[in-house]
């Protein structure tokens, strides 16, 4: 049985003191500076053995880490629990870049049960109300799919179009396209754009 131990290297954290072994059994001794010490600031390594270094974008007050500025994540991102938010009602993210297969919805009531999915495939928006990863026999294609063209319903399950005659362009302007030929037959609330004027149908 061992009748003592000895401590090669110690660290005093009260005084930022580092003891360290010097090879021959002696000890030396160096200091570590904390810089940037400031409550809460997370510390780093600065590559100096003798300096640590205060982070003022990152930080951790016992319950909330705060990060001030970009992250990169090499895995996933999963909550501990279910029903847990990315963002809020006040701090709603700005945009969210998502590859065309992988917006996965999942049921609230049962954690783990897909109930559907929306992917982007082929130029067409498939809304699938099954299990991730089909493809439903019937998936929305939008027809003239051209910039600022409003999307109106085609009558048929499959498919949406863009119509020309019928834009919102800049910053939400609503613009109706010349209408060529006579005039149709007026209907109550319509708005006929023809000649740069303007036809409304009264009742």
């Amino acid at each position: 049985m061992a009748s003592n131990i000895r401590f090669v290297d110690s660290l005093k954290v009260g005084a930022y003191q580092v003891r360290a072994s010097s090879g021959g059994g002696g000890g030396g001794t160096g200091s570590i500076d904390i810089t940037n010490n400031v409550n809460n600031y997370l510390l780093t390594a600065t590559g100096d053995p003798n300096i640590i270094n205060g982070e003022a974008n990152l930080q951790f007050d016992g319950s909330e880490l705060t990060l001030i500025g970009d992250m990169t994540v090499a895995g996933s991102i999963i909550p501990s629990g279910d029903l847990r938010n990315l963002g809020s009602v006040a701090n709603p993210f700005h945009e969210i870049f998502v590859t065309g297969d992988s917006i996965i919805f999942v049921s609230s009531s049962a954690a783990g049960t897909i109930t559907g999915s929306i992917s982007f495939q082929d130029d067409k928006l498939v809304f699938d109300p099954g299990t991730t990863g089909s493809v439903p026999a019937s998936p929305v294609a939008i027809l003239n799919n051209t910039s600022s063209y409003v999307l109106t319903a085609t009558g048929n399950d499959d498919s949406i179009e863009g119509r020309e005659s019928v834009q919102i362009i800049g910053s939400g302007v609503l613009k109706l396209k010349d209408f060529a030929g006579s005039l149709p037959t007026p209907v109550e609330g319509g708005i006929v754009y023809n000649s740069s004027d303007f036809y409304v149908g009264l009742g």
